[in-house]
């Protein structure tokens, strides 16, 4: 999470705000570690 600075550092006054871009960044996270994933490992 420290990639993200919006995240490190909590600039939003609003809790939901937060919350939202938090979801984003592990969102984000998932879907890079996803992607770089060998999507043929299952069958060999």
């Amino acid at each position: 999470m420290n990639r993200f600075r919006r995240i490190l550092i909590r600039w939003e006054k609003k809790v939901d705000n937060y919350l939202a871009f938090l979801h984003l960044a592990c969102a984000h996270i998932v879907w890079k570690n996803c992607t770089l994933a060998d999507p043929f490992q299952v069958f060999k």
